[in-house]
């Protein structure tokens, strides 16, 4: 069965917000002259390490930009900013992949492709973009069939950031 390629490229500037906070420093307690009892600690296991749904550029490409995560999703929002961030979905359902793009130069192509059991199944790439420092984009794709699916966020062709999803029956 042949998958149908979709996507949702709409670029959303977004402001970067910076707080500047000071903190004055409180001077240590002192001890106190009243003794007082020994706690006694109960261990408490740590809960299962969650399952990854995205991998980060670690390093940001001054020339052709970068993209902080690949958030998996069932919808987006107005701004293009994931709902309901999941990595497991089933067959027949839109997988949204949300990305901030970040510095990306004019002239720059963005794109994703998409994979099941590691074989390429469609690949989307815009035109030419007219560089910007911030912009979240969308991208979907209804899936039809089951497996082990990736997908991997491009600039200029280049893999910058990508996540895994499952889709069951």
């Amino acid at each position: 069965m042949v998958e149908s390629p979709t996507a949702v490229a709409t670029a959303t500037p977004t402001a970067a917000l910076t707080e500047n906070a000071t903190a004055t420093p409180s001077p240590p307690p002192l001890p106190s002259p009243i003794p007082t009892a020994a706690a006694t600690a109960t261990p408490t296991p740590l809960p299962a390490e969650p399952t990854p749904t995205a991998t980060a550029a670690t390093i940001p490409n001054p020339v052709n930009g970068w993209v902080a995560a690949a958030i998996l999703a069932r919808g987006i929002n107005a701004d293009q900013l994931p709902v309901d961030i999941d990595d497991q979905f089933r067959v027949g359902e839109n997988v949204y992949v949300a990305t901030e793009f970040r510095d990306v130069p004019s002239g720059a192509t963005v794109g994703i492709a998409w994979y099941r059991d590691g074989v390429e199944v469609s690949i989307w790439e815009s035109g030419p973009q007219f560089g910007f420092e911030r912009a979240n984009f969308a991208f979907f794709r209804v899936v039809s069939i089951a497996g082990e699916h990736t997908v991997s966020i491009l600039i200029n062709g280049q893999a910058v950031a990508g996540a895994r999803f499952t889709v069951s029956e």
